[in-house]
Formats: C-alpha cells, structure tokens, sequence
C-alpha cells in the first residue's frame, strides 16, 4: 500500500514549489520494511521548458545505495 499527499505553492518570481511525504508499507511475509519517503522540488517554466530541482529521500537505509538521498535536475518540454 501507499499513501501519499502533495502541497503545491506559488513562489516569486513564478517558481513553484512542491512539498511531497509518502509511506510505503509491505505485507509482512514480502520481506520489506515499511518506510516513508519525501521529496521537496523547486521548478519554473522558461521559453517553453519546465526546469526542476528536486531533493528526494527516505527515512530507511535497507536498500543500500538506493536509498540515500538524491538531487534531481529535470528539463522538461511538453510537445
């Protein structure tokens, strides 16, 4: 099962920020260790693209390398 929830604000500037918590829970016979999940993102549209900074995480370390922290840059282009 996973639940989630998400808040979208409007910063100067027209950046928008994006604030999201999610948890994750597992049968208990699969073997995974429930666990929850966030992840804050900053983003702004420019002539025609969607740029995003994101910064992700968990608050588990039972996947290794998977589960440390992240930044993410996305550039996106709708067509």
């Amino acid at each position: 099962m996973y639940l989630e929830g998400e808040i979208k604000l409007n910063l100067p500037r027209s950046v928008g920020l994006t604030l999201h918590p999610g948890y994750s829970a597992f049968d208990p016979r699969v073997g995974v260790e429930d666990y929850g999940d966030y992840k804050a993102s900053l983003s702004r549209e420019y002539q025609g693209l969607t740029f995003d900074l994101s910064y992700t995480d968990t608050d588990k370390n039972q996947f290794g390398r998977l589960d440390d922290w992240k930044i993410v840059v996305t550039v996106a282009k709708q067509l």
